[in-house]
């Protein structure tokens, strides 16, 4: 009886130190991925601040183009300081410019002297151009592109959830 006793308590102790480096084994693998996801998303939380920021600091200040499209087909457009009603709306000419380029995917030429340009889907245009909410396009962002796309932009597109426009986050600078 006691062989036998000693056999199971050398088989426990044999079991437990196996199950105990295993463990090991996982746990520290799970805090290394956790670590990592950890630093990545601070990484990328950094860079979406600080690009927040550029908007929040430039977006009112600067002039803005906003097209929209059907179907790939540029058909009405204008520039606007922010989310200003004083719009200039884009003419045939510069329209056909844009449609060009649009087509190509030469966003460098579209953006030569704005700071944001907004293409906006036909879907989020509820009414007549001028009347358009410029708010409404971070309602819908997925029907929005957004050149020259930033770190911001890509957060709100992939995971809407975490910016709210609606709650005052983008203010404009009279605002804060």
């Amino acid at each position: 009886m006691n062989i036998l006793f000693i056999i199971g308590v050398i088989i426990f102790a044999i079991v437990l130190f196996v199950l105990l480096k295993i463990t090991k084994k996982i746990v520290k693998f799970l805090f290394s991925v956790i670590f990592i996801v950890l630093l990545i998303s601070l990484v990328f939380g950094f860079f979406v601040f600080k690009d927040f920021r550029d908007f929040q600091n430039n977006f009112f200040d600067s002039k803005n183009t906003f097209l929209v499209q059907s179907n790939g087909t540029i058909i009405q457009g204008f520039s606007a300081t922010g989310f200003a009603q004083d719009r200039e709306l884009l003419n045939q000419d510069q329209i056909e410019s844009l449609q060009q380029s649009y087509q190509n995917k030469d966003y460098k030429s579209m953006i030569d002297d704005v700071y944001k340009l907004f293409v906006i889907d036909t879907e989020v245009l509820a009414g007549d151009i001028e009347e358009f909410d410029v708010d409404v396009i971070f309602d819908q962002v997925d029907n929005v592109e957004v050149y020259p796309e930033s770190p911001m932009f890509l957060a709100i597109r992939y995971v809407p959830w975490l910016v709210n426009f609606k709650s005052g986050i983008v203010n404009s600078p009279e605002e804060q």
